[in-house]
């Protein structure tokens, strides 16, 4: 299948707003490239070389840019959306925070995406978990951690963003043998499937984003996750009765990680879907944000346990109290 890059020209202010944005439309995963994260990247391992290239440097310059990927078919009307959400911003964005909140169109080949990613990504090890791309060997390094094999595909990332790290990091402490795993927001599915080798007896998994579905059954097959522990569903469980049917209560443990205004929408939701002694897992939370969505889930009787942040972004695991 072939897709439509949108590049959307923003700010590091901007970035959680933006993709707030997307996730309204669907579009839940998405490829950032901001100047900020960049110089603090620079700044903290210049032990490893003495040179930049100038033109790395010219790419990431001035601008936060936040990239979709859109299947061809419904590019038109996808890119047109996300057009009047960003001239909405920009007119209620006085003090021009979020920068021009502009569009570029682009045509990719998967075939030319995915070999492009196999350049930068690597098997990763968060905790004792080993993140590890579908195409690379394993080694014999890998005993004693729990390899989870990814293809993210076009629309979901890697699983190495700062946000699903930490919620890795979290599912390593409260996932126990035989519980009930609900993901909101599951993307290409790596905390369900994970929850699922930590132990796991059944996960289910939901994305409003229609292709999550094939995604996350295929990520399945590659680790041997069989279908029958496991459910995916597409679709908006804020409006969709049907599926809030279908997916059911009582889980042990609710993932969501997704955005602060999503997630402050799915708070009602979440507590009627937790067990009495669940645990909420929740990230996606950019500084600035955390108190909002603290005291959101708390008028639902959901209070952090615990809490962690790597680079400015938060993870809250909440128990109904």
């Amino acid at each position: 299948m072939d897709y439509t890059q949108v590049t959307i020209y923003s700010t590091h202010a901007g970035e959680e707003a933006v993709t707030a944005r997307l996730c309204l439309l669907g579009i839940t995963g998405v490829e950032i490239e901001d100047e900020t994260d960049f110089n603090e990247f620079l700044e903290n391992n210049r032990q490893y070389w003495d040179y930049v290239d100038n033109e790395l440097r010219e790419k990431m310059a001035g601008e936060t840019k936040i990239k979709a990927y859109l299947p061809v078919l419904t590019a038109p009307q996808t890119v047109q959306a996300i057009r009047q959400e960003m001239d909405a911003m920009r007119a209620q964005d006085g003090a021009h925070a979020y920068g021009r909140l502009t569009l570029e169109t682009v045509h990719v080949s998967e075939e030319d995406w995915a070999n492009n990613w196999k350049k930068y990504f690597k098997p990763t090890p968060v905790g004792n978990v080993l993140i590890r791309p579908a195409w690379e060997p394993l080694s014999e390094e890998v005993q004693g951690y729990t390899v989870f094999s990814i293809n993210p595909g076009m629309t979901f990332g890697t699983g190495t963003h700062e946000t699903t790290r930490l919620c890795v990091q979290a599912a390593q402490r409260y996932v126990r043998k035989g519980a009930q795993v609900l993901d909101l927001g599951c993307g290409s599915g790596i905390l369900s499937l994970i929850s699922l080798l930590l132990g796991a007896e059944k996960a289910t998994a939901v994305d409003i984003d229609p292709i999550a579905r094939d995604t996350v059954l295929e990520n399945a097959a590659l680790n041997g996750i069989p279908e029958e522990v496991l459910e995916v569903y597409t679709g908006d469980v804020l409006t969709d009765d049907m599926l809030r049917a279908r997916v059911g209560a009582g889980y042990d443990l609710v993932f969501a990680n997704i955005v602060a205004d999503v997630i402050i929408g799915l708070a009602p939701f979440i507590a009627r879907v937790l067990a009495s002694d669940g645990v909420l897992v929740t990230s996606g939370i950019i500084e600035g944000r955390r108190d909002e969505v603290a005291q959101a889930l708390a008028g639902h009787r959901l209070f952090p346990v615990e809490e962690d942040e790597e680079k400015g972004w938060h993870c809250l695991c909440c128990k109904k109290g």
